[in-house]
């Protein structure tokens, strides 16, 4: 389509990637009760603290998930759209959910974003699989878009002012929700005008964030209005500063991110905000009137090793680093309103680039938005590229449930989930049979509808593998072992490639020796059962074993995994030990404190390492090794963690054993961080309950709690055998 203003086209091009395998029943009915660290909420002011958690919806029931790679790269054809004009450049990829990989301003020369060399998806999000670079926009669910991995809908459109565009969008139909996206070049900025439409009977999450990735190296300058922010790292909780000074730096200054950060700005008070590249005239600036889309957000993975780590596995090694500059329309990404029935809700967000002459005044990129963008209607409408099949679905149930056939039902629910009030009653109206039961079964225990749920899987547990699955996950939600193990067990036996919930309850209630017999294969999932399994029974280089390798299958989730490989030296330190072997016990500590990349993200081995740097000059103490423990314990004193993080309680442990004058502080700074955080704390984070018992003077009474813990289990022997000397 051409017009007086830009032209579209559509191509396809073939990019290499790391290959992920699509399933179309990986997520199951969404998790009961509130996320972990959702639950935390310690530094929050009111009246934020109180919205925090609500209205949050994380699950990416009932669409598929892209979670199982095998390291190799695949070559794959994608669809890519280019929206041209005088001006600008922009290219949409379809088949990933809308996302843009492309915004170039004629006018300087220059591409604005981040952008992939090549496709290394990395599972971080919803739909597992997820891209490092562009614009990706995320609506109604918390965790990235739960279409991001699929192809949406585009059209080339015609507006009624005589401008072209581009529309695309899908429909989430757990939530009855619609988004749309109209896109248009214009003279002085890229618009883009965002529809959120609930077509529920029920109130639905507003959520919606606009993650932009922009390239970041040294004299990179992040241009945000100065202010109070709230941010975090790695650890639980939020700490309340001041922007730009965060951490004690001047964090507008990208090489000054000395660690991983989410950084939200509570109240700000602009409707813009940006990045500026080193060396150059120009800032790139977001606009978004702040009346309706109040939060700001920073997402950096920061300067050094943790950035390497996360560039090499989630972008490329030789790739400059990134941030991400966001908007949403919340001032935190742990929170949503509703809309309500019917509702609709409009506004436009616009990309530009203004005049910067290095200095951090926002009001310099304010003057280039003195009013806000405005986009027409839509006249007329051509497809570039039809949704796929699954989408087509969604939008049918969803808006016109009648021009469903019954052969389309049918083969929905034989061959995958489906989800929302909108299927319960189309496959209601369906004669009852196996698949139809089972797929209504699921959607009712979404739903919160037990018993129907109960009464039409139940009778089904026997002979089909995802009934049983399903009624399985929810008994061990619901903290009903016996009958999960029953379940997950006629589940396994009918769908052996799905023991993972198995294997995890298995682990949970000391039947190691059952759980071995799951795993077959080279997928990192069976590797870590395997590593888990071998844990458990002392047998520690075949642990070791199977998690040096790469493992291309986790990245966001290789805490678990990290953490497992601590244990693992930990576990052997502590056997070692026991036997008399003191040097061979502290030379398997240093051998634990080294940096391990094969777990992608390197979000923890920063600063994830005081615990057993404290170990190792508890036993440096322990063989007369004085100048080994001063020079481990000056290196540690240094460190300033999170006072809501375990590494916190281990740094105090050492302050107050060695009577360092820090060790007030440290007490004041936890114990408020306690107090801040309630109740629920030490069930979401028990090393550190135990570690601070400990600390203050009780040896051991944390660590007997946890003596059967499957992963801490060896840790808490470890502290009672010393502490009995």
């Amino acid at each position: 389509m051409k017009s007086a203003h830009c032209k579209t086209s559509l191509r396809r091009e073939r990019v290499a990637g790391l290959a992920f395998q699509r399933d179309q029943r990986a997520a199951l009915p969404r998790k009961l009760g509130v996320i972990d660290y959702l639950k935390i909420k310690a530094g929050a002011p009111e009246p934020l603290r109180s919205r925090l958690g609500q209205n949050i919806f994380s699950s990416a029931f009932p669409y598929p998930q892209w979670l199982q790679a095998d390291g190799q790269t695949a070559w794959r054809e994608f669809q890519f759209v280019d929206l041209e004009s005088a001006r600008w450049r922009v290219t949409v990829c379809p088949d990933l959910g809308g996302r843009i990989l492309g915004l170039f301003d004629k006018k300087i020369g220059q591409e604005l974003l981040w952008l992939p060399p090549s496709f290394q998806f990395a599972p971080v999000g919803l739909p597992g699989a997820w891209l490092l670079g562009g614009i990706e926009f995320n609506a109604f669910r918390f965790g990235h878009s739960v279409h991001g991995m699929m192809t949406v809908r585009t059209e080339q459109v015609r507006l009624d002012d005589g401008t072209a565009g581009l529309r695309w969008g899908s429909v989430d139909e757990l939530l009855e929700c619609e988004l749309t996206v109209v896109l248009v070049p214009q003279a002085d900025r890229v618009a883009a005008k965002i529809t959120l439409k609930n077509h529920s009977r029920q109130p639905q999450p507003g959520y919606w964030w606009t993650n932009i990735a922009v390239p970041a190296k040294p004299g990179t300058r992040l241009l945000y209005q100065p202010g109070p922010v709230l941010h975090h790292g790695c650890d639980l909780g939020m700490k309340f500063e001041h922007w730009p000074q965060l951490h004690g730096a001047d964090w507008s200054h990208w090489q000054n991110h000395d660690r991983i950060i989410s950084a939200y700005w509570p109240d700000y008070r602009s409707d813009v905000f940006g990045y500026a590249a080193p060396g150059e005239n120009w800032a790139m600036v977001h606009h978004a009137d702040r009346r309706i889309c109040r939060g700001r957000k920073l997402w950096s993975v920061g300067a050094g090793h943790d950035a390497e780590v996360w560039m090499g596995r989630c972008g490329e090694a030789w790739v400059e680093s990134y941030c991400e500059i966001q908007s949403g329309r919340l001032p935190t990404q742990i929170e949503a309103d509703l809309l309500e029935p019917g509702a609709e809700l409009t506004w436009v967000e616009s990309f530009s680039t203004v005049p910067w002459k290095g200095r951090h005044d926002i009001r310099n990129l304010e003057s280039a938005f003195t009013r806000g963008a405005k986009i027409g209607n839509v006249i007329s409408a051509e497809t570039l590229a039809e949704e796929e099949p699954r989408l087509a679905l969604s939008r049918k149930a969803v808006l016109a449930a009648s021009s469903l056939s019954s052969r389309e039902i049918k083969q929905a629910a034989k061959t995958g989930w489906v989800g929302g009030a909108a299927w319960a009653r189309i496959l209601e109206a369906q004669p009852a049979d196996e698949w139809r039961d089972t797929a209504l079964g699921a959607i009712q225990l979404d739903l919160g509808k037990v018993g129907p749920a109960a009464a039409l899987l139940k009778p089904l547990a026997n002979k089909n593998g995802f009934a049983a699955l399903v009624l399985g996950w929810w008994e061990y939600q619901q903290g009903h072992l016996a009958p999960a193990l029953a379940y997950l067990r006629q589940a396994a036996r009918r769908l052996p490639e799905r023991t993972q919930l198995l294997h995890q309850v298995l682990i949970e209630t000391g039947r190691a020796a059952e759980a071995g017999k799951l795993w077959r294969g080279k997928s990192d999932a069976a590797r870590y059962a395997r590593a888990q399994i071998a844990f458990l029974q002392q047998r520690w280089n075949d642990a070791r074993r199977e998690l040096l390798a790469p493992m291309p299958g986790i990245a966001e989730g290789s805490a678990a995994q990290w953490h497992l490989r601590k244990e693992i030296e930990l576990a052997e330190a502590a056997a070692l030990a026991a036997a008399g072997r003191l040097e061979d016990a502290r030379e398997r500590l240093a051998e634990a404190c080294k940096f391990m990349p094969q777990f992608g993200v390197g979000r923890f081995e920063t600063i994830g390492n005081a615990d057993l740097v404290y170990y190792r000059w508890r036993l440096a103490i322990q063989v007369g090794a004085p100048l080994q423990a001063n020079a481990l314990a000056s290196h540690l004193l240094r460190y300033q963690p999170p006072a809501g993080s375990v590494e916190a309680a281990y740094v105090l442990r050492l302050a107050k054993a060695v009577g360092d004058s820090s060790a007030k502080q440290r007490v004041a700074e936890i114990a408020a961080w306690n107090k801040d955080a309630g109740t629920e704390w030490p069930g979401v984070l028990p090393l550190r309950f135990a570690a601070l018992k400990a600390a203050f003077g009780n040896k051991t009474a944390g660590w007997v709690a946890l003596q059967k813990h499957c992963l801490y289990g060896y840790r808490a022997n470890f502290e009672i055998a010393l502490a009995a000397g």
